[in-house]
């Protein structure tokens, strides 16, 4: 269970605009109270879809956010959703809005996507829910608002040294893609080959075995599945 302060803290900012997207009212709300004496507007949102929306619209106004802050991980619901999680969503903003700051604020702390959000999607901090977690979040907010890089070797660091972290490389991913695409463990050589990537059928079940224990999956199927939900494929 995360506990969190309503006591709004004060600090200097350039951010006059920022949009909070988590589905848990208690979190943007807890969040809202923290900012709302340092931040002028401060919009929540508890739906990625309508968080895109929101994003859409400031832009079209001339009045852009200057920084968002969202989950990862959005429990579907009985409504209909296009945008189904937060790797979704920043992937969809970091285009219509490149320079838009974000912190991710999640309870995710696999290290490859965290790796994975900083590599492709230019995230600018990210924060691992947890007891202190809304005092390292106020911390990060005040960093990327000084210096948006300023915080990325630090929380990768604190990723790689977590307990149980599953590490991949780039043959793992590509793997663990094609395997997704549903192709046999041939064909995956084949693809590989194609690429100049030379590599035997003993050495992809090696692999796969591997990649199994990593994630605690019986099957490769059930592999994939976990992989998918990490956000990792």
């Amino acid at each position: 269970m995360l506990i969190f302060s309503s006591q709004s803290i004060h600090f200097n900012t350039m951010f006059q605009k920022i949009l909070i997207a988590d589905d848990h009212d208690t979190v943007n709300r807890a969040l809202e109270e923290m900012l709302e004496i340092s931040i002028p507007v401060i919009n929540r949102s508890q739906y990625c879809d309508d968080a895109l929306l929101k994003i859409k619209s400031a832009i079209a106004d001339r009045d852009k956010f200057d920084l968002l802050i969202t989950d990862l991980v959005f429990k579907p619901d009985t409504r209909k959703e296009n945008l189904k999680n937060g790797w979704e969503l920043i992937a969809t903003v970091r285009k219509l809005q490149p320079d838009l700051r974000i912190i991710v604020y999640s309870i995710e702390d696999q290290l490859y996507p965290i790796r994975k959000l900083y590599r492709e999607d230019k995230i600018n901090a990210y924060v691992i829910k947890g007891r202190d977690s809304m005092q390292q979040l106020w911390r990060a907010i005040k960093k990327v608002d000084s210096s948006p890089d300023s915080i990325r070797n630090e929380v990768l660091e604190k990723a790689s040294r977590q307990q149980g972290v599953v590490q991949l490389d780039d043959i793992d991913l590509t793997l663990l893609k094609l395997l997704g695409s549903g192709l046999t463990i041939k064909e995956i050589i084949e693809v590989l080959a194609k690429e100049g990537i030379s590599i035997s059928l003993s050495s992809i079940n090696k692999k796969l075995n591997t990649l199994r224990v990593q994630f605690d999956a019986k099957t490769n199927t059930h592999l994939i599945i976990m992989a998918k939900e990490a956000g990792i494929i």
